[in-house]
C-alpha cells in the first residue's frame, strides 16, 4: 500500500482559522514548553477545502494559540485535503466524574434553548446518528438510559449550546474530565477509562459533524466545544522539531519554507525518517 507523505508547510497565522474552542491554560502551558524546548515538536493538522481560501484547524488548536500568544505571525501545520475519502471523522464522547447527575440535569436543563428527554440509550444513539439530538448523557449507574439533548437552533446555535454544556462541567472543579472514542463508548462502563477506580460517571456522547460543517462552522466564528471532534487521518507527522528561529526570523514564507524543506531532505537522507505501519499506543507519563 502506498502510503503518502505528509504535506508540511510554513503558513501565515491569520490563514488558519479554528474550529473548536481552546483551553487558556493549556495553551499558556504550551507556549512556555515550546519557548523552553526552543522547537515546535508536532505539527497542528489544517484542512484544505475547494473554494476556501484560508485552513481550517482540525487538531491542535491549543498549539496555534500558543504560538499566536507568542507573538508568531506563521506556524508550521501539516495540511491534508479535507475531503479526502481516507480522511475519516468521528466523535470524542466525554466521561464525567464528581457530579451528581440530578443536579448537572437540572444545570443543562437552564441551557437556553435545550431540552431533555429520558429514553433508551439505544434510542438515543440512533437519534444521534440520525441527528435528530445534538447529544445525550448517560450516566455509569444506568448505562441502557441516556437523556437525550435537543436544540431548537441551527448548527451556529447548535454550537453555542454545545459549549454552554461543556463548561457546565468542564470548569466546574473536581476530576478532569476523560475522553473516549464513540467506538470505545459502545462498550462503556464496562471498559471506560482507568484510573477513576469505581467512580460513578457520565457520558456525555455528541454528534459526529462532517468535513463541510465543521468549516461552515469555523468561517462563521461559531466554535465547538474543545475535544468533540476526531479526524482520522491516513498519516500523521510527529516529531517534526522544527527549531523556533526558523519561525521567528525575519524572513518570507518562501524562505522560512526553503528552509524547512532543507531541514526534512537532511534528515531524510539521514534515515532520521521513519514510517511504522503498526498501529500504535503511547503511554503518556
Amino acid at each position: 500500500m502506498e502510503v503518502p507523505t505528509p504535506l508540511l508547510l510554513i503558513v501565515a497565522e491569520d490563514s488558519v482559522l479554528l474550529h473548536e474552542e481552546y483551553d487558556e491554560g493549556r495553551a499558556d502551558r504550551l507556549a512556555a514548553q515550546i519557548r523552553k524546548d526552543g522547537m515546535l515538536k508536532d505539527p497542528p493538522i489544517v484542512g484544505r477545502l475547494p473554494q476556501v481560501s484560508q485552513l481550517i484547524e482540525l487538531d491542535g488548536t491549543n498549539r496555534l494559540v500558543a504560538l499566536r500568544r507568542m507573538g508568531l505571525d506563521c506556524a508550521l501545520v501539516q495540511v491534508v485535503d479535507y475531503l479526502d475519502p481516507a480522511l475519516r471523522l468521528s466523535s470524542w464522547y466525554h466521561i464525567v466524574y464528581g457530579r451528581e447527575l440530578d443536579a448537572l440535569l437540572v444545570a443543562v436543563q437552564g441551557v437556553p434553548g435545550v431540552s431533555l428527554e429520558h429514553i433508551s440509550r439505544a434510542a438515543a444513539d440512533a437519534a444521534l446518528a440520525q441527528r435528530t439530538i445534538v447529544g445525550y448523557l448517560s450516566p455509569s449507574g444506568d448505562p441502557d438510559h441516556a437523556y437525550a439533548i435537543s436544540v431548537a437552533a441551527d448548527l451556529p446555535g447548535q454550537a453555542v449550546a454545545l459549549n454552554a454544556i461543556v463548561h457546565l462541567y468542564k470548569y466546574a472543579g473536581g476530576a478532569p474530565v476523560r475522553r473516549i472514542s464513540s467506538e470505545e463508548a459502545v462498550s462503556w462502563p464496562q471498559h471506560g477509562p482507568v484510573g477513576e477506580g469505581h467512580a460513578e460517571g457520565i457520558m456525555v456522547a455528541f454528534p459526529t459533524y462532517t468535513p463541510h460543517e465543521v468549516a461552515e462552522m469555523a468561517l462563521s466564528c461559531n466554535l465547538l466545544p474543545s475535544g468533540i471532534t476526531r479526524h482520522l487521518l491516513p498519516v500523521r507527522a510527529l516529531g517534526v522539531c522544527l527549531p523556533l528561529d526558523t519561525l521567528t526570523r525575519a524572513a518570507s514564507l518562501d524562505e522560512r519554507n526553503a528552509i524547512l524543506e532543507q531541514l526534512i531532505a537532511e534528515r531524510a537522507r539521514a534515515g532520521r525518517v521513519r514510517f511504522y505501519h503498526e498501529p500504535t499506543f503511547v503511554y503518556d507519563d
